[in-house]
């Protein structure tokens, strides 16, 4: 059981890690190219005259939602497999760790926890700030001053989103790095004297 664990640790460690950086190079692609094509937005509001110079940005927004989507979902899977592998080795295969590195130990898992926390957060309020702010930039019922508001403060969320990801990603490779010295690998774990 305690290869699968590991294995299963493994993984999830390196979907996550993953995923975030093809979600980076994915925004920079489509915010890079979007823009540079002569796109016109059939859906309203985004097809108001008004937001006509902001086509491509507003199609590399809706793509970027989808994704952002996705990837909240992908790394809330490998946050519970990550997290769930962490509690078995922490327990049922405790024979696995090293016993020589329990304050590694500590910090390997604060570094898989913290990221946790992270997708928690984005996904159950800063996403969907984020959204209702968009959509407040688009509303052509409300006055210039609302939707300029509403663009600040997605702005703020989006930078915050941003640092976010980052630091997991940075936290995660970390976490990758420490594993090695905390967990065993290969052969089988030591009998424990009864």
């Amino acid at each position: 059981m305690s290869r699968i664990v590991q294995g299963v640790y493994w993984l999830a460690l390196g979907v996550w890690a993953g995923a975030i950086v093809m979600v980076g190079i994915t925004a920079a692609t489509a915010f890079r190219t979007a823009p540079t094509l002569d796109l016109t937005v059939g859906v309203a509001p985004y097809s108001d005259p008004a937001f006509a110079d902001e086509a491509g940005v507003i199609v590399a927004g809706q793509i970027m939602m989808r994704v952002f989507s996705h990837l909240s979902t992908v790394q809330l899977i490998c946050a519970i497999a990550a997290v769930v592998c962490m509690a078995l080795q922490s327990t049922v295969c405790a024979g696995r760790l090293l016993r020589r590195a329990p304050v590694l130990n500590m910090l390997r898992m604060a570094l898989v926890l913290v990221p946790t926390a992270f997708v928690l957060l984005d996904r159950y309020w800063l996403s969907r700030a984020m959204r209702a702010a968009y959509a407040t930039m688009y509303d052509l019922s409300l006055d210039a001053a609302a939707r300029l508001a509403a663009s600040e403060t997605f702005d703020f969320y989006h930078s915050v989103s941003e640092r976010m990801l980052q630091g997991s990603l940075f936290m995660l490779i970390a976490a990758v790095l420490i594993s090695p010295f905390v967990l065993r690998t290969g052969g089988a774990a030591p009998q424990t004297q009864t």
